[in-house]
């Protein structure tokens, strides 16, 4: 930004019409150029000036007190406008993933993987099991147990999956006793 456009943005400036663009640039101006520093301050405690007189109230006097604080609150309101527009980037990020977890979640149901959600699965890999024994190779009832659970929830959330597992564990069977009679016959 040069002087002259520095210089055309000063009213504005005091009458608090500036966007935050213009505003941050008008700052970075005055603070390098002690010319337009020096108007600003002409037009600012003139205009200060006209407003308390018309007002009729009592104000403080120190005008360049006045400018300085205008300056702070200026720069503050353009940190905050940067700020609400990183949380609203950060939000609208989040809201993304967010649609894009639930679509990704409705395709995989959709397909058929019903055994467990994304978020059970992301859930289960990140609980801490230290000091926790699910099935200990001791214990045959607790093996007997567990596969009866599972094979439980297999049936209950996907039935075409338990058919084809039994028919496999059929056919598996009337090979193995196949083989055990052949066995016994050449014995």
């Amino acid at each position: 930004m040069n002087c002259m456009e520095a210089r055309r943005m000063i009213i504005p400036y005091v009458k608090g019409e500036l966007s935050d663009r213009d505003l941050e640039q008008f700052l970075k101006h005055i603070e390098q150029c002690s010319d337009c520093m020096d108007e600003l301050d002409i037009y600012f405690t003139v205009y200060r000036a006209l407003d308390t007189l018309d007002t009729g109230e009592k104000h403080e006097y120190d005008f360049k007190k006045m400018l300085m604080d205008s300056i702070r609150i200026s720069k503050t309101r353009i940190l905050l406008g940067r700020i609400r527009k990183i949380v609203q980037s950060i939000f609208i990020c989040c809201a993304g993933l967010l649609l894009i977890f639930s679509i990704w979640t409705g395709i995989q149901m959709a397909l058929g993987y019903e055994q467990a959600s994304v978020l059970d699965r992301v859930m289960l890999r990140f609980q801490p099991t230290s000091g926790r024994v699910l099935v200990s190779e001791t214990e045959p009832e607790s093996i007997q147990l567990l596969s009866e659970q599972i094979e439980a929830l297999i049936r209950e959330r996907n039935p075409s999956v338990w058919q084809k597992t039994m028919k496999e564990k059929e056919a598996g069977q009337e090979v193995d006793s196949a083989l055990t009679d052949t066995e016994n016959q050449n014995n």
